[in-house]
């Protein structure tokens, strides 16, 4: 019996078992594994059993629908393929059925090719107060701004945006830039960014007063592995996907203009120690001055937001509580 394992960086969230001929995931309380992000469609994808074989479909998601680092629309799923559905990442093992079709694929090697490993990537600050200051790119999404909440917090600028850019993780080796609006416009190489911009290897990104050089291992890689194969639908395998794909392309970016707040359960990113939010420190001096009045809260009170556990943000029908 086929199981998925559901990871959001390198927390294990769940472990769901396959043992039906559907399984739907989506946003939506109605799918097998729900998954409560905003980068997740409401029915986002399903796994369908058909003739032994697992079909994995995505359901024209807004930012569509990952294996193993590369967008598709309609593929075949075997055992220890990486499905990316949003930010999260699920691992399907299936290994009883993959001894078995060992032979097969060995006969049919058009369903198996090389690709690319997953490239480490860094950000190195060359100016600004964070100078000579490294920050490690490991995740889908990486925000820079003048909030605590982000990825690598600015404060060089009084102008930045609490969040003014993003970098975008696209497939295994590709990035991008997006620069999310704003008083300050983000440049790469001294040229403004309409919007997004693709990155490689030793680009300079400017965040108002701070200046950032990109790092990537992707040209140093060797490709390897399982490539995925699309499935035409008249049950062909048809050609390879694009490697260019897995986050929002240009067709589909108008639907997430609008940053949305964060759900309950997202995991938030480091906080920069050394620098704080204006407006956090104001409220933070604000509390502390009428902190003495409110040091005995009426009972019953315990259950204020800023004591309730955060959730996971994933579940399944079945499930087994994750390692």
């Amino acid at each position: 019996m086929p199981e998925i394992t559901i990871k959001l960086g390198d927390q294990i969230l769940q472990t769901c078992r396959f043992d039906g001929d559907l399984l739907r995931i989506g946003r939506s309380r109605e799918n097998d594994i729900v998954l409560e992000n905003l980068s997740v469609s409401r029915d986002h994808a399903q796994i369908r059993l058909h003739e032994g074989q697992f079909i994995l479909t995505d359901l024209n998601s807004a930012n569509g629908t990952l294996v193993n680092g590369v967008r598709v629309t309609k593929t075949e799923v075997v055992d220890e393929d990486v499905i990316t559905v949003g930010k999260h990442k699920l691992h399907f093992r299936n290994p009883v059925v993959a001894i078995a079709k060992s032979n097969r694929e060995l006969a049919d090697e058009v369903r198996t090719v090389m690709v690319e490993p997953r490239a480490d990537a860094w950000l190195v600050v060359e100016s600004g107060r964070l100078k000579d200051r490294e920050f490690r790119i490991t995740r889908f999404e990486t925000s820079l701004g003048k909030a605590a909440s982000n990825d690598v917090v600015l404060t060089d600028d009084w102008l930045l945006a609490k969040k003014q850019a993003i970098i975008l993780r696209k497939g295994n080796n590709a990035f991008e830039v997006q620069d999310l609006g704003g008083l300050r416009k983000v440049k790469v190489n001294g040229n403004a960014v309409d919007e997004k911009a693709d990155i490689v290897d030793g680009d300079v990104i400017e965040v108002g007063g701070t200046s950032l050089r990109f790092h990537s291992s992707a040209a140093q890689r060797t490709p390897t592995g399982r490539m995925p194969k699309e499935i035409t639908p008249d049950g062909d395998v048809g050609q390879e996907p694009k490697r260019e794909a897995g986050v929002l392309d240009g067709t589909r970016r108008q639907d997430h203009q609008v940053r949305k707040p964060n759900p309950a359960g997202r995991v938030r990113g480091p906080v920069n120690e050394d620098s704080m939010d204006l407006e956090e420190g104001f409220q933070s001096i604000r509390m502390s001055l009428v902190g003495e009045s409110n040091a005995n809260p009426p009972a019953g009170n315990s259950n204020s937001s800023d004591n309730q556990v955060e959730q996971s943000d994933a579940s399944c029908a079945d499930e087994t509580p994750g390692a």
